[in-house]
Formats: structure tokens, C-alpha cells, sequence
């Protein structure tokens, strides 16, 4: 499960790139005058290519520790999860 976690956080970066890029070509798109964004558009596109930047250098600077402190947290919360499914599923028998 843990090896699973990893990957997710893997592909969680790389689509925090690509829809950082997605928002910067629309941008360019409305500045360059082949797709003009309404105001709520382009101010909603300008907040998100910040928030996600911020989201991923987050996800960037954290340590190899803090990584695992962070799956290990995750796989106790999924086991947790779990064990509170099958309780739950032994009372309605």
C-alpha cells in the first residue's frame, strides 16, 4: 500500500505541473488574442497558477522523511478506514 501511496504522490506533482502549464497557455492564449478569457476567468486562472505553484513546491521541498512520515500517516488512516468498515459490517450481521 505504501508503494502505492508513493506513486500517487508522484503523479499528484506532475499534474500539479501540468495544469499549472494548462493555465499559463490560456493566459497566453487571452494576451495574444486567440481565446479572450472573461475577467472571472482570467483572475481564477492567475489565482490557481500561484495556489498550485505554491501546492507544488510543497510537495517539492518535502524531505525524504517527511515523505514517509506523510505515507505512513496515510496507510494508519486507510487501515483505520478499513477496520471501522468491517466493524460496522459484523454489526449488521
Amino acid at each position: 500500500m505504501a508503494n502505492m501511496l508513493r506513486e500517487r504522490h508522484e503523479q499528484r506533482k506532475l499534474k500539479m505541473e501540468e495544469m499549472i502549464q494548462e493555465r499559463k497557455l490560456k493566459l497566453a492564449d487571452h494576451k495574444s488574442g486567440r481565446k479572450l478569457l472573461d475577467d472571472e476567468e482570467h483572475e481564477r486562472f492567475n489565482r490557481q497558477i500561484v495556489n498550485f505553484g505554491r501546492k507544488l513546491e510543497q510537495l517539492n521541498s518535502m524531505s525524504e522523511a517527511e515523505r514517509e512520515e506523510m505515507i505512513a500517516h496515510e496507510v494508519d488512516m486507510m487501515d483505520r478506514m478499513k477496520e471501522r468498515e468491517r466493524d460496522l459490517f459484523r454489526r449488521d450481521l
